[in-house]
């Protein structure tokens, strides 16, 4: 297996991750690995209309925020896992995870048997 290769993946997934979150959402202060959807809009605005319009935008931001910040926590447990030495070890039985599941998917835990363990 090319480790180095699957580090290049991920380092290049997080990066594009974390650009993506940052053009959305932005770091918590007291948890930078958690991040809050902000509106696209911030215009002070007392028209109830436009409030409700930044409301649904920072709620439609919130869940596209979540699956991407999902990711990146997948992304970063991969990295770690490679730092540890246990990178490419399924997480349940400890065999290799398959070279065509990690192509698919460089952040995979487990090996195809155990998917969705």
């Amino acid at each position: 297996m090319d480790i180095n290769k699957y580090k290049q993946l991920l380092e290049n997934e997080k990066a594009l991750l974390e650009k993506e979150l940052g053009g959305i959402s932005s770091p918590r202060p007291e948890n930078p690995a958690d991040w809050d959807a902000r509106p696209e809009n911030t215009t002070e605005e007392a028209d109830l209309n436009v409030a409700a319009d930044i409301h649904e935008d920072v709620e439609e931001r919130h869940g596209v925020s979540d699956e991407l910040e999902k990711r990146l926590a997948e992304v970063n447990a991969a990295l770690s896992r490679m730092e540890e030495g246990t990178y490419g070890a399924c997480a349940v039985c400890n065999m290799p995870i398959e070279e065509d599941r990690l192509g698919a998917n460089p952040a995979a835990a487990t090996c195809k048997g155990h998917m969705n363990d």
